[in-house]
Formats: C-alpha cells, structure tokens, sequence
C-alpha cells in the first residue's frame, strides 16, 4: 500500500491541480459547522486529523467529475469531508461562495469551550454564524434580526437574500476571513510584529465587521497565538493511503453480493464499507452514491435538477423506481430500491428499466427535468417573483416529496405517461391524498396507476370512493357536516369519543384538519406567498429560523396557561382549542415577537381577509377566557369556524 504526505495548502490545491478527483459516488456536505471549526483548531495546535484513503483512478474514469485537464490519478474514498473543511478555509468572502471560514481576533475570554483558536464558520443558511460553544449552536431570533440589520437589511430580510460579501459571524468579536489571515501571514514573512500590524490594518479598514469597541491588546495577543499556528500549518503533514488495484478487483457478479457485507471490493463496496463505519450516511444517500457508482455520468444533470426542489438523493431515487415501475409487469409501484437490485441493474445494464433511466438523463436529464417542472406547473407552485399569489406554496410541495414521496412518483408516473387530462386535479389529489390518507397510500396509488393508464371500467373518481369506503382515505365532506361550536362547549368534553353513526361521519375528517398546519398555509396561500415569497429550494431553508415566518398562536397560548396565575374551570377546553389549526396563522417572526403575549392583532387586521381575521376577538380578554362561560364560549366558536374556513378553503378551492 502506497503512503503520501501532504501539506494543507496542497491538499487544498488538489482538485485545481488535477491530482485528486471527487468520485461521482461520493455523497454532498455533510459535516455540521461544529466540526469544521474544531477541526481547524486541531489542525492549527498541531493535533493529526487522520488519514486520507485514495484509490486509482484508471479502470474507474466513469466517475470522474471535474471538468477539463488532464484526468486526475486519484479519486478520493474516505475523508471528503476533511477535505472539504479544509478548501473552504481557502475560500474567498464573496457572494458566490457558500461557506466562509473566519479568526476571530477577539475571541470570548469566559467560556467553557476546548477550543485555543476560534475559528468561525458562515454558510449560506447561517450567514450571521453560529454561538461562541462547541456545540456551534444557532443563534436566537433577536441575535440574528440584529445581525440582518448590521449586515444592512432590513429585520424581516429572508436568509436567502443575504449576501455572503456583506455578512460575518455576529457572535465574533473581530472577525478576519482565514483567507485573509492566511494572505498576511504570507506577507509578514516569519515577522511576527509585521502580522500584527497587518491584521490591525485590516480591522481598522473594516470597522464595521465584529464589535464596535475593539481591544487592541488582546487582538495583539490572539494575533501572535494565530500566528504561532499557522507556522505549525505550514510544518504540517497529512497522511493518505493508495489502495492497491488489485485490492478493487471485482469478486463475480456485484449483483450476487449483499447489501453492506459483501466479500467484493469494487468503488462502491469499499466506500460502502467505510461510510458504515465513519460518519452516519442516511439510506438515501447510500443508495445514490450505490447509483452514482454505476451511473456516475448522471449525477451532473440530476443534481442541477434537484437543486431546484428536492435533496439530489432523492430525486435520483425517485428517478429509479419511476423506471422499475414503468417496465413493472405487475402493474404497481416499485419501492426504494435496495442496493443489491442497484448493483444488478448496473452490472447487467440491459434490464428493460436501465433503458429508461438512460432516457430519463439524456441530454443532461432534459426528460426528468421536464417532468419536474410539468408536476410543478399542475400543481400550479408558487415561484419567487410569481406576481398570481394565489397558488400553492412551494413548502406544500416539498413537504409531499420528502414526507410523501409515493405521491410524487405518482405524479412524475403520470407526467411521463402524459395522462394529466385522466387524471384531473392535481392539486386536489396530490393533496388530498397527503393530508387525508389513514392507510394503505401505495395500495391507492397502484390503483390509481392502473386507473389513470389502462383502459378500464375503473376511472380515478372510483378509485378515490372506493378508499373511502373502505376507510383507507377520509372523504372530504363539507364543513357544514361539523356541526355547530355549540357540541364542543362542555366542559368534561371527551375528544375522540363518538358514538354515534352522525359523528362517525365527520369526526375522522375534523380530527386529521384540526392537526394539519400545511392546511393553514395553503388556506392563507394569497398572504403566504405574498409576503414570504418563499420556495424552499434547498431543504436547509426549510427549517427552524431560516424559514421565514413563525407559527403564532392568534389568541396567545399564555391566556389559557401561566405559571403562578391561577386559571378558571375553562381552562383545559380553552387549552384544547389553543392548538388547533383555528388559532395558527404564518406571520413574520418580527410581527409575531413584537405582538408577544398581547392583543395586538394588527398583523390580521391588516390582511383581515387573507388570514381569516374575526372582528370579536377583540371582545377577548386574556385570563378571562377560561373563568367566564360567555369568554370560553366566544373562543371556541371563532376557533371552531375559522378552522372550517380554513379547510373549507381547501376543500372548495384545490378541488375546483
């Protein structure tokens, strides 16, 4: 076995130098901010990283992924995410970049952090940084709508706005690009007076990054310590192993082997083999990187493609069952498929479905792009920019294909079919189908592949009744089945206990609304997609605070729950309705925490009509609601008909 030692700046170079190549196999970022940051305090105190394993690259160039030159002499298997850490510290602070490292010159000096140097990360979705711990923990509401408005944005600016050039980690004192760091270390020259001077140069140009009042004399204490260690940088050496050609040498049929313990030692099985033992790699990713092993000329399209909608996994999962179930002759959905099947197809590649999946990706994926994009359109997706706001959010459409994904392969099935005129309404099916399945979903979708592609007496619409009847899908009955809020006013109120053939009917179909908050946002569609202007592209905008609205309770939940205030006989029915879906609008976080625990509706009462706003909520008065019997009563009854506004809303318009 072949050992090679390389410096961090070469390892940096390795791509640009055509030396080392990232296999197409190999799966994306994946390494949390905190050990990007910790790694770099290892690598600048001196401590050993681990080694790095390279295999050949002849007899694998299919996996090559660079673009021009000369091919590369080694793909690299095990320590991408290393190695990825240790590019993005030679990453510029520009706009393009989607990670930026920092030092911090004036690092917290009361902490119970490991750390000896605060090296800090920024990324696209946390362009304001992250908490001075090891846990690198985000940052609060209030930090990071202080960091929007230092950056020059205004408090209600979404994250994907934000410019990487203008932002730095909000919790550093005196932040400096490590790039940079790295550029005067260069020019002091072994002086370390002279890097000194140059790093307070810098900050004094750059006044507004980190805080205002600067402390020379720890920036000049920091200043040597860095210094110290990237003179230990330079000295240091990283170890990687070649594995030997013949230690890949193919045992038989990879179509013969098992999933993770296979005796064969082709790319895949061996990365395989480390990505079970090192960091944790989701099944998906597994899967796609066992695809990207036999197709590696795909992933380019297929990743420009999902990056618009969906982790690239996913698609290029979705993508194969797409084509196992269009050469299925049992007439039913394929599952995900495993690894063993992946490597079948891939060894015989003469299987009916690899025609497909070669026709799905030719021409840099120009079909399965265009079936992405034809979903998109029949489901009628709101886009940023879009001026017709009354269209599904685009978060809907995420949350069917990473939460429902059979849903989406049926979608693309009849995308590729071209059945979208048997089929009728997307939008309410797609829908429908997500919100209001009870069981057995892929026993539906197959019936519905059948229905929407042969030519039979069984047509969607009986389909559809069909799952109804059998209890595996809840009909949509009119909102006007649920009764009055006059039901629900008892106070020993027994959810879920009916009796009754009358409350069998519609209780199911309440219960499921009463939970479902995608129902609010597409109900409140016209004011969501209006202001938030949202498409959650990349599932890293998808959650938490980079999402750009807040869940707020309408009537705050402190009104009917507060520690040391003693409630009345209402208060657990009052505590009931708090949470359905009747009391929950998507606003701005700003609106959200400027209205706290107050009355302050001002929020609906500007967009009245859009978030289903009732004028008697002012009649409403904190506490009282669950001492008075006419407070608790008005409560429930605009909670109980807003929610069937809000479902109403949907059921009447989805299915139009």
């Amino acid at each position: 076995m072949e050992l090679l030692h390389y410096t961090i700046d070469e390892i940096a170079e390795w791509e640009t130098n055509r030396e080392v190549d990232i296999p197409a196999l190999q799966r994306g970022l994946v390494w949390s901010p905190r050990q990007v940051e910790l790694l770099w305090d290892s690598i600048l105190r001196g401590f050993p990283i681990g080694a790095f394993v390279f295999t050949p690259v002849s007899g694998n160039e299919e996996q090559l992924t660079s673009n021009g030159g000369k091919h590369a002499k080694y793909f690299l298997l095990d320590g991408q995410q290393r190695y990825n850490a240790i590019k993005a510290a030679f990453t510029k602070h520009a706009d393009g970049a989607k990670s930026v490292l920092w030092v911090d010159f004036m690092p917290p000096t009361k902490t119970n952090s490991t750390r000896k140097f605060w090296i800090k990360v920024t990324t696209q979705a946390h362009p304001w940084g992250y908490a001075n711990n090891d846990d690198c923990s985000t940052l609060g509401w209030a930090e990071y709508r202080r960091a929007l408005e230092c950056y020059g944005y205004n408090a209600e600016a979404l994250v994907q706005d934000v410019q990487m050039s203008k932002a730095w980690p909000f919790k550093a004192g005196s932040p400096v690009p490590f790039v940079d760091v790295r550029s005067m270390f260069s020019d002091a020259n072994g002086d370390i007076a002279r890097f000194c001077t140059l790093i307070n140069e810098w900050i004094v140009r750059h006044p507004q990054i980190g805080c205002e009042s600067k402390d020379v004399k720890l920036i000049e204490a920091t200043a040597k310590r860095v210094f110290e260690g990237f003179e230990r940088c330079e000295k240091y050496s990283a170890v990687a192993y070649v594995l030997e050609s013949a230690a890949l040498e193919e045992s038989g049929n990879p179509a013969e082997q098992d999933d993770v313990t296979s005796s064969g030692f082709d790319l895949e099985h061996l990365f395989t083999r480390i990505n079970t033992l090192g960091e944790p790699i989701s099944p998906y990713d597994l899967r796609y990187s066992a695809i990207k092993a036999y197709w590696g000329d795909i992933k380019n399209a297929n990743d420009r493609i999902a990056e618009e909608i969906m982790p690239a996994a996913n698609l290029a999962i979705l993508a194969f069952r797409l084509a196992l179930s269009v050469k299925s002759g049992n007439g039913v959905f394929a599952d995900i498929p495993s690894i063993r099947k992946i490597r079948e197809m891939g060894w015989l590649r003469e299987d009916a479905a690899c025609d497909v999946i070669n026709q799905l990706y030719a021409d840099d994926g120009e079909l399965l792009g265009g079936i992405v994009k034809d979903i998109d359109e029949h489901l009628n997706v709101f886009k940023r920019g879009m001026t017709d706001y009354d269209r599904l959010p685009a978060v809907i459409r995420t949350s069917i294909i990473v939460n429902s994904p059979d849903i989406y392969l049926f979608l693309m099935y009849v995308s590729y079919c071209g059945k979208w005129d048997v089929l009728g309404n997307a939008v309410g099916v797609a829908t429908w189908l997500h919100w209001f399945t009870v069981r057995d979903r892929k026993n539906i979708l197959d019936a519905l592949r059948r229905a929407v592609v042969e030519d039979g007496e069984c047509d969607v619409k009986m389909v559809l009744e069909t799952a109804c009847k059998e209890g595996s899908l809840l009909c949509p009955v009119p909102s006007q089945e649920f009764g009055g809020y006059e039901q629900f006013v008892q106070k020993e109120m027994n959810w879920g206990k009916y009796e009754s053939e009358e409350h069998s009917k519609w209780y199911p179909v309440f219960d499921r609304a009463w939970h479902e908050k995608e129902l609010v946002c597409y109900a409140t569609r016209r004011y969501f997609n209006r202001i938030f202007q949202y498409d959650p592209a990349e599932t890293k905008f998808f959650t938490g605070h980079n999402r750009p609205w807040d869940w707020d309770h309408v009537i705050p939940k402190s009104w009917v729950s507060r520690q040391g205030v003693e409630m009345g006989e209402w208060k657990r029915m009052c505590q009931d309705w708090i949470w359905s879906i009747g009391n929950f609008a998507p606003i701005p976080f700003t609106s959200n925490r400027r209205k706290k625990d107050c009355g302050d509706w001002s929020e609906y009462e500007d967009n009245a009509k859009d978030l289903f706003f009732d004028e008697r909520i002012r009649e409403l008065h904190d506490i009282e609601i669950t001492k008075s019997d006419a407070e608790a009563s008005l409560f429930i009854q605009i909670t109980f008909e807003r929610l069937c506004k809000i479902y109403e809303d949907w059921r009447v318009n989805a299915f139009a």
